[in-house]
Order: structure tokens, then C-alpha cells, then sequence
């Protein structure tokens, strides 16, 4: 990131993101310092309880991949089971 152009949410895009959210929106990002932070708007309280239930279940989604992807590098990483009479040390 360049320090002569900080990257940062402004109210005006706040503004804007609402006006063409149709309902409501929330907004996960890195800021300047580069520490996460969230911003949301919510036109209805059911519009910011659907956008919860939606979040819940694509938050459980993605670390069901996550703990796949993991268990597909940790059984990769793996050095295969050895057969009786395959040392290849004693040759």
C-alpha cells in the first residue's frame, strides 16, 4: 500500500453503498493500518437479521472448505506406510 495514497472507506461511499444496496449491507476491509474493521447499514431489523443468517451459513461454508483443503495438505504431506521388507535404508 502507498503511503501518499491511504486506502479508506469515506462516508460519501458509505452513503452510496447504501443507496444501491437495497436493503441493507455489511462491509468487511482492511483499514489504513491494516487492521480489519466492518461497516454496515441495515434498512429493517429483518433485512439485518437475513443478512446475519446469510453470513452465519457462508462463514460455515468457507471453513468446511478450509478444513477439507487441510486435511487434503496434512494426508499429502504424509510419507506413505512402509511394507515389510521395503526398507530401502538397508540396501
Amino acid at each position: 500500500m502507498s503511503d501518499n495514497n491511504p486506502k479508506t472507506i469515506t462516508k460519501p461511499l458509505l452513503r452510496q453503498l447504501n443507496d444501491h444496496s437495497g436493503g441493507g449491507f455489511l462491509l468487511f476491509n482492511f483499514d489504513e493500518n491494516g487492521m480489519p474493521e466492518m461497516h454496515s447499514n441495515f434498512d429493517t431489523h429483518a433485512e439485518a437479521m437475513a443478512l446475519q443468517y446469510y453470513c452465519q451459513n457462508w462463514l460455515k461454508a468457507v471453513e468446511l472448505v478450509t478444513v477439507e483443503q487441510m486435511s487434503l495438505n496434512i494426508a499429502q504431506g504424509q510419507e506413505p506406510s512402509r511394507e515389510e521388507g521395503d526398507d530401502l535404508d538397508e540396501i
